[in-house]
């Protein structure tokens, strides 16, 4: 191999280097770790939950932690999707008992096992989000049920408008 040949192949090798050292990694998307978003979703399935209640007729005392709220940290969102899932399943029993859902709906629901787990250890945030989006789905047929029923109730358009 020629001098020149072995300069251009020691530089080639320099720059690819250098450009794998300094290419930034691709960061892991920010909704999934952050815990203030995550936050505010579980707050607002809290919120659908508790207006489809009242869409329904119902009154249900509304427990709230310490600090009149979820927090932005693992271990509150954890508590607060486990107590949002414990009371969609209690809309669900409420809602098929007064037909509002139809009998095929009620009979294949299926709530997330996680609602009666243990509170420790407290799952990752990224564990948290994929609970959060299983409570969107878990439960929307029946806030869209309560939420139906409480804007013919009502004659409100934005019953269960939350933004």
């Amino acid at each position: 191999m020629t001098r020149s040949a072995l300069l251009a192949a020691v530089a080639v090798l320099f720059c690819t280097t250098a450009l794998a050292q300094t290419a930034p990694a691709t960061p892991p998307p920010e909704d999934d770790q952050d815990a203030f978003i995550l936050q505010i979703d579980v707050g607002r399935h809290g919120v659908l939950i508790d207006r489809a209640f009242e869409g329904a007729g119902v009154t249900i005392p509304i427990v709230f932690s310490e600090n009149g709220g979820i927090g932005a940290d693992a271990p509150d969102i954890w508590r607060g999707l486990r107590e949002i899932g414990r009371d969609g399943v209690i809309l669900k029993e409420i809602l098929c008992a007064k037909g509002l859902v139809g009998p095929k709906t009620c009979k294949a629901f299926k709530a997330p096992t996680w609602i009666s787990a243990q509170p420790t250890p407290t799952p990752s945030l990224v564990t948290l989000r994929t609970y959060e989006e299983e409570l969107g789905v878990a439960f929307g047929p029946f806030v869209e049920a309560g939420c139906k029923a409480g804007k013919r109730r009502t004659q409100d358009d934005m019953f269960c408008s939350v933004e």
